[in-house]
């Protein structure tokens, strides 16, 4: 195990409900998942709502896509922890220029 997926899971503050999705998700990352995962009903929505979207041709604009990215990062910026340096080469700079 690496120690980013050491240090990951290791996070006191991740709440129960975080640390059973993880636990639903690592093994099909990992390739060893003998079952598919099973949705929660809100994902079930969710699925079925952009693939009636799509059937409908209901895409976002690039521009729209760029405003979504914009505010997400801005949004993170406000967080407490970003920005910080740190010495995690798997960690990159986010900025807001986006093309």
């Amino acid at each position: 195990m690496t120690d980013l997926l050491e240090r990951a899971i290791a996070r006191p503050r991740v709440p129960p409900a975080a640390q059973d999705d993880f636990a639903r998700v690592l093994p099909h990352l990992a390739g060893d998942a003998t079952t598919p995962v099973a949705l929660i009903e809100s994902e079930r929505i969710g699925i079925a709502m952009s693939k009636a979207a799509a059937a409908r041709g209901d895409f976002a604009t690039d521009e729209r896509v760029r405003e979504r990215i914009r505010a997400a990062i801005e949004t993170l910026k406000a967080h407490p922890r970003i920005g910080r340096p740190t010495d995690d080469p798997t960690i990159r700079a986010m900025t807001s220029d986006a093309p």
